[in-house]
C-alpha cells in the first residue's frame, strides 16, 4: 500500500496517533528543531550505499521489517538525495500484527529475548521481544538477532506470518523529506535500492531521556565543572571482567573521560561514549603489552586512538602509567599507513591481525560505538568491525 503525505505543524499529535509522520520540504534547521522536541539524539548514521561494505544498512539490499536499538524511542530520517529506483521505506504497526495472534502465541512471545545491538557501554546481551512499558507494549524485533533456538519457535513463526499479512505503508522519501517513526511500536524496512543508488539519508536515534538535552541547554556561565572521583574498585573489577589485565584496568582515566565529555575543551561525548571508549582503549593497551612492537604492531581503531590522544595530553599521568604498565614510555607513531602504497597495505594487514588478536583475547569482535558509520560493524580502521548480519 502507498500512503499520502501527512503534513501539519503539530507533528507530535500525528506521531502519537499513527506512530509515524512524513514531512516534506524541511530544512536542516527544522530537522534540528524536530529532534530537539522529541528528546535527545543518542546516535547518528549516514545511510548511503557503499558497494564494498558488508553492513546491510549501507548495502543496496532490501531490509525486512525490524526495529532498531531499544534505547531509541524514535527514529528520524532526513533525505538529502533519493535513488531513481527502489529504496522505498516500508512501515508496519507491530501491535496490529500482534493482535492477530492467539493468547497462547502472545504469551509465548513475551518470554522470547533477542540479542541486543551492542552499541552503548551498558547494553544488555538480550532484550525482550515484547514488554510492557508505561501501560503499552513495546516491541523489539530484528530478524537477524534471533537466537538459533528460537528460529523455529511456532509462536514466533506465527508472528512473522502475521507481519507478512498485516497492511503496511510504502513511501519514497524525496530531498528535504523527514520521516519520523515510533521505534517502540512501528517496524520498518526498505525495498532494494536500484537505479543510480545515490540515495543519501541521515538517520537519528532519539531517546526520550532528556538528561543530556537539559544539560546542554544549561547556560555555559552557570555550569560548574566538577572534578570526578578517582576510579572506583567496582569499575576496576568491571574492566577486569572484560579480560583486561588488572593493572591496566586500574589506570585512572576519570579526568581524561571528563575532558572528552566537555563540549568545548573536549569532544562532547556522553557518559556512555566515554565509558565505552575506556574499555576499548584499555583493551588496546592490553593487546600492546601482550603482542609488543617490533614483533607486531597493534593498530588502534578510532575510538582507541582518540582516548589515547587525550591520555597523552596529561603528560605526567601518561608517563607514570606507561612506566607502571610497560616499564617504558609508550610512544605514539601517527604516520603508519601514510608512507606509500606498501605502508598502507602493511597497515591494513596489521589491523586485520589486530582484530584476530582482539577476538582471541577478549572473546568478542572489535567493540561497537555510537559514532561509527554503522551501529554494528565496519571495515578497516573505523570504530568497530563489520559482519554480515545487518
Amino acid at each position: 500500500m502507498t500512503t499520502t503525505v501527512r503534513q501539519q505543524t503539530d507533528f507530535l499529535t500525528d506521531l502519537k496517533k499513527f506512530g509515524w509522520v512524513h514531512l516534506t520540504d524541511q530544512s536542516e534547521d527544522e530537522l534540528n528543531e524536530i529532534c530537539e522536541q522529541l528528546g535527545e539524539t543518542i546516535f547518528t548514521t549516514e545511510v548511503v550505499v557503499k558497494p564494498e561494505s558488508k553492513s546491510m544498512v549501507t548495502s543496496a539490499r532490501g531490509l525486512n521489517f525490524h526495529s532498531d536499538h531499544p534505547k531509541a524511542n524514535y527514529i528520524v530520517w532526513f533525505c538529502y538525495k533519493q535513488t531513481d529506483g527502489g529504496g522505498l521505506s516500508i512501515l508496519l504497526d507491530a501491535e496490529k500484527a500482534f493482535a492477530k495472534l492467539s493468547p497462547t502465541d502472545k504469551h509465548a512471545l513475551e518470554h522470547i529475548k533477542l540479542k541486543e545491538h551492542k552499541v552503548f557501554a551498558d547494553d544488555k546481551d538480550f532484550y525482550p521481544l515484547v514488554e510492557q512499558v508505561g501501560g503499552k507494549r513495546k516491541f523489539y524485533f530484528s530478524f537477524w538477532l534471533l537466537n538459533e533456538s528460537d528460529r523455529e519457535n511456532k509462536s514466533l513463526l506465527n508472528f512473522q506470518e502475521a507481519i507478512k499479512n498485516t497492511e503496511h505503508v510504502e513511501l519514497s522519501l524525496k530531498e528535504g523529506d523527514i520521516l519520523i517513526v515510533d521505534n517502540d511500536h512501528i517496524l520498518h524496512g526498505r525495498t532494494p535500492i536500484t537505479g543510480s543508488q545515490d540515495r543519501h539519508l541521515r538517520r537519528f536515534w532519539i531517546s526520550k531521556d532528556t538528561f543530556h538535552k537539559q544539560l546542554k541547554s544549561t547556560p555555559m556561565a552557570t555550569v560548574t565543572l566538577s572534578v570526578p572521583e578517582p576510579i572506583s574498585k567496582e569499575r576496576v573489577e568491571f574492566l577486569t571482567n572484560k579480560r583486561i589485565d588488572s593493572d591496566i584496568a586500574s589506570i585512572d582515566l576519570e579526568m581524561v573521560k571528563m575532558k572528552l565529555s566537555e563540549p568545548k575543551e573536549g569532544i562532547g561525548w556522553t557518559r556512555d561514549q566515554v565509558e565505552d571508549a575506556e574499555i576499548e582503549y584499555k583493551r588496546y593497551l592490553h593487546l600492546t603489552r601482550h603482542f609488543p612492537f617490533p614483533t607486531f604492531s597493534v593498530v588502534p581503531n578510532k575510538i582507541m586512538d582518540t582516548m589515547w590522544h587525550y591520555h597523552i595530553l596529561d603528560t605526567k599521568a601518561y608517563h607514570k602509567d606507561c612506566e607502571r604498565v610497560f616499564g617504558h614510555y609508550l610512544h605514539h607513531f601517527p604516520y603508519f599507513g601514510l608512507r606509500g602504497e606498501q605502508d598502507e597495505k602493511d597497515l591494513k594487514k596489521s589491523f586485520e591481525k589486530t582484530k584476530e588478536y582482539y577476538l582471541q583475547s577478549f572473546g568478542e569482535d572489535l567493540a561497537r560505538n555510537r559514532e561509527a558509520d554503522c551501529w554494528h560493524d565496519c571495515e578497516d580502521r573505523c570504530w568497530h568491525a563489520c559482519d554480515d548480519r545487518h
